[in-house]
């Protein structure tokens, strides 16, 4: 008598559920490592990120400091020079101040004539659209 070699398979459907499963897990699984090594980089990396952001600060905030000291350099100059003599008279005159006996001058600004025609201002598109439409409702009455 001959033997007939059988194969026996599982059943299709619980295979593939199976597989599914497997594909499943192994998608979690990888989607989960993803995420720990993102948090954990993440962690690792912040002191480095705040201490950029530390000095980035810093530099500006010196850089804000060393311009007030330019400025405070600055007025007290000022401040010396309008305790002359010479600086109380240059004030004095930026104001309008003239001395006992001296004829004040005033000239005019070199500006427009008050007298010259000012050009019209071109028309925008909403003066336009809101003229034609009145023009439109006007004409059908």
């Amino acid at each position: 008598m001959r033997q007939v070699k059988t194969q026996y398979t599982r059943h299709s459907r619980r295979s593939k559920s199976g597989r599914y499963f497997r594909t499943f897990l192994m998608f979690a699984c990888l989607a989960l490592t993803i995420f720990i090594v993102k948090a954990m980089v993440a962690k690792a990396v912040r002191p480095y990120w705040i201490n950029h952001n530390e000095k980035k600060e810093s530099a500006d905030i010196q850089k804000q400091i060393a311009q007030a000291k330019a400025e405070n350099l600055a007025f007290k100059q000022e401040i010396i020079h309008l305790g002359t003599p010479e600086g109380k008279e240059e004030e004095a005159r930026k104001l309008g101040w003239v001395k006992q006996g001296e004829v004040a001058v005033v000239v005019p600004d070199s500006g427009p004539s008050p007298f010259a025609s000012e050009p019209l201002p071109q028309e925008t598109f909403w003066d336009h659209l809101g003229r034609r439409m009145a023009g439109v409702f006007v004409k059908g009455r």
